[in-house]
């Protein structure tokens, strides 16, 4: 038998590392603020975002560059009026008709898909709110989308997409100068250790359906490690784990930028069929099974799971819809016999089998391969 060990972000977050959607926009927008200090500006602006300090006397960046969250950031007093209280952070599109002098500083959100991720209190899928809007510029101007004028917008929408994903690079770049791999594993990878080794004989005969002669001939299972990072945090494990085990890098790694595949991953949405069928090529531009061919990996992967029968072990990753096809592919395919969901307690494992089921179309399958909720299956 094989084993698929998805690895997702909650992996690298397990670690310490500040690799969420949230920490890097966090950043980017610290970032402003900090390059406003160090050349003693008082204005900033690129492709997403317009900021200005409007009374210099009265801006301490230091409140901002405190702030832990994005919301704290966007509520900051600094962007309310000062005459009166008003409880929304000051981001807006351009149209805002109130004396600016009221503010202390200003901030402008220059594309609306931009705006979208800061106003949704959603962080984790960037790639998501990328697609949800291409398809409301999409239905909102269909019946003359012929237009240069709506063209364009589809062009300055992948433009953004393509400038924050630039700027994704460089954060998690920084990030992995930063980290501080460790030399030897910390408890919780000595846990995840033990938990990847030889099945049970009981999980073997409950899943895979092999009797006690059989049984002899089990050995540890043969490991591919899936990574959906971009970083290279799970380098050491694979490499402390076994020395045959193989590390799948399925999107990309930072060191190679080109390589990256960052966009969204479900062609079967009724939506996405509706922008296959009409003639622009621009509206696909994002759309990540077009990537996979041009990398070895995706063919290994399809290879891998042709051959033999695998359980699938989830560390970390979301399972949203982004990456859909790709998991749905693996996830129903025959050979797949069991799924095994870490997680950080029982509503958490709930939420993942929630989130798994939107990769089945068959959910009497899918009700066959789950593992059951196991305490010691935590992603720390």
């Amino acid at each position: 038998m094989n084993r698929i060990v998805i690895i997702g972000n909650g992996f690298d977050l397990a670690q310490g590392l500040e690799t969420g959607y949230e920490h890097f926009l966090l950043d980017y927008l610290k970032g402003i603020i900090e390059k406003i200090d160090f050349e003693e500006e008082d204005y900033f602006e690129d492709e997403l975002i317009k900021f200005e300090v409007l009374e210099k006397n009265e801006f301490y960046s230091s409140e901002l560059l405190q702030t832990k969250s994005i919301s704290e950031f966007l509520d900051n007093d600094l962007f309310k009026q000062k005459t009166r209280k008003v409880e929304d952070p000051f981001y807006f599109m351009g149209n805002q008709t109130k004396d600016q002098n009221y503010y202390v500083a200003k901030l402008t959100a220059k594309s609306e898909f931009f705006r979208k991720l800061l106003i949704s209190q959603n962080w984790t899928d960037i790639e998501y709110t990328y697609f949800e809007y291409l398809i409301y510029l999409f239905k909102s101007n269909q019946s003359n989308f012929k237009m240069q004028k709506n063209k364009d917008l589809i062009s300055l929408l992948n433009s953004n997409f393509n400038f924050l994903k630039s700027k994704l690079i460089e954060y998690l770049k920084k990030i992995e100068t930063s980290a501080q791999y460790q030399n030897s594993l910390t408890p919780f990878m000595e846990l995840l250790k033990r938990q990847l080794q030889k099945p049970e004989n009981e999980y073997l005969k409950r899943f895979f359906k092999v009797n006690n002669e059989k049984l002899k001939y089990f050995g540890l299972p043969y490991t591919y490690f899936l990574n959906f990072n971009y970083t290279k945090s799970i380098d050491f494990f694979i490499n402390s784990f076994s020395p045959e085990a193989i590390h799948i890098q399925i999107h990309g790694n930072i060191d190679e930028p080109d390589s990256i595949i960052f966009g969204y991953g479900d062609d079967s949405n009724e939506h996405y069929k509706t922008l296959e069928n009409y003639d622009m090529k621009e509206l696909l531009e994002h759309i990540k099974s077009f990537y996979y061919p041009s990398q070895k990996h995706y063919i290994d992967l399809m290879n891998i799971i042709d051959s033999d029968e695998f359980d699938v072990i989830v560390l970390g990753h979301s399972l949203g819809l982004s990456d859909r096809v790709l998991l749905e592919s693996i996830f129903e395919h025959e050979n797949c016999k069991a799924i095994r969901l870490f997680h950080r307690g029982k509503k958490s494992h709930f939420y993942k089998l929630i989130a798994l089921s939107r990769h089945f179309k068959n959910k009497q399958s899918m009700r066959k391969k789950i593992v059951e909720f196991d305490e010691n299956d935590f992603l720390g």
